[in-house]
C-alpha cells in the first residue's frame, strides 16, 4: 500500500522540478492539497496558503509554468494515488 504514496511524494516533487520550481515547492504543495482535503479548508483558507506558495516560490517558474498548473499537476497525482490505493487494497 505504501508504494502509491512513496510514487506520489516522488511524482510532485518530480513535477515542481520539470515546471523549474523547487522540489520542495512540489512536496510542500502535497501537503497543503491533502491538508484542505482532509480538513475542508474554507476558500480563504485556502486562498491565503495558494497565495502563501506564490509568495514563497513566485507566481510563475523559469520556464513560466504558473503555480496553479503545478496544483493541478499535483490534484491529479492524489487522485491517481486514491485510485491505486483502492485498487491494492482491494487485493490484499
Amino acid at each position: 500500500m505504501m508504494i502509491a504514496v512513496v510514487e506520489a511524494i516522488e511524482e510532485c516533487r518530480l513535477a515542481a522540478i520539470t515546471a523549474e520550481f523547487p522540489g520542495e515547492c512540489g512536496l510542500e504543495m502535497l501537503k497543503g492539497c491533502l491538508e484542505d482535503e482532509a480538513q475542508g479548508w474554507s476558500d480563504q483558507k485556502f486562498q491565503t496558503w495558494f497565495e502563501g506558495m506564490e509568495l514563497k516560490y513566485g507566481q510563475r517558474s523559469p520556464l513560466g509554468i504558473s503555480m496553479i498548473s503545478l496544483y493541478r499537476s499535483v490534484m491529479k497525482v492524489i487522485k491517481t494515488c486514491d485510485r491505486h490505493l483502492k485498487i491494492e487494497q482491494t487485493y490484499q
